[in-house]
């Protein structure tokens, strides 16, 4: 019923696992991660809340709540309008994009997760933006530069729907109007893309994000999913 996870037991040297415990018995689940030698495994609870005590009774602990929203836009406005997709940088354009890229990496839920370190967190974060570029992860990176210098990055990905997956601006900069304009050039390349729908997930913990989504038409809510993180201390 665990679903390993490759990537992540690769990069952080723990056999690492994900599954949905809406459809499995949690003693189950632990019980098959014990069995199997997982150093760690995500629990997922999609829209329901485990009653209180359930998974901290049993060892685990709540990392995250993320929420899962999307807005419908209107073809029309969006039409034609510039954005600028990259799949390369030169070396200043990635030296500016990465600063960006990590700085974003204190949002996640590991960077306060006392099992990981911070500055493997942050590396992680640059591995988002080399696979965004060579379209492994993602389609590319969208930029948005000032007098010529990268100041925001946006990375979106395309194939059943369409949806952000990243979106960071230099934070000496923030609320000068950038992030609109990185969320303008993702709805044109949509269009062109023949979506007419955005989702975005991000962590309930990030306040200003919240905000962010709901100011610019994210207000439709999609599911809420409730992240938990067995740690086996053999």
């Amino acid at each position: 019923m665990i679903e390993y996870l490759k990537w992540d037991s690769d990069f952080f040297g723990k056999k690492t696992g994900r599954v949905s415990a809406n459809e499995f018995i949690l003693d189950e689940i632990i019980s098959e991660a014990k069995m199997n030698n997982y150093d760690t495994v995500y629990i997922l609870y999609d829209n329901v809340k485990p009653k209180l005590g359930i998974c901290e009774n049993r060892g685990l602990y709540l990392s995250d709540i993320k929420i899962y929203l999307s807005m419908k836009f209107d073809k029309e406005k969006y039409a034609g309008m510039f954005y600028e997709k990259l799949n390369s940088l030169s070396e200043q354009d990635y030296k500016d994009a990465i600063d960006i890229v990590k700085s974003t990496a204190i949002v996640s839920r590991f960077y306060n997760d006392s099992n990981y370190k911070q500055d493997k967190i942050v590396e992680m974060y640059s591995y988002w933006l080399i696979n965004a570029l060579n379209g492994s992860f993602s389609d590319g990176i969208f930029v948005e530069r000032v007098n010529g210098k990268i100041e925001g990055v946006v990375i979106a990905k395309t194939d059943e729907t369409a949806r952000l997956t990243l979106m960071g601006v230099n934070p000496k900069i923030k609320r000068h109007g950038l992030g609109r304009k990185l969320l303008n050039q993702i709805l044109a390349y949509c269009i062109d893309k023949h979506f007419d729908r955005l989702y975005s997930v991000f962590s309930l913990n990030n306040l200003e994000s919240f905000r962010y989504h709901i100011k610019t038409g994210f207000t439709n809510i999609e599911k809420l999913r409730y992240i938990y993180h067995y740690i086996n201390n053999k």
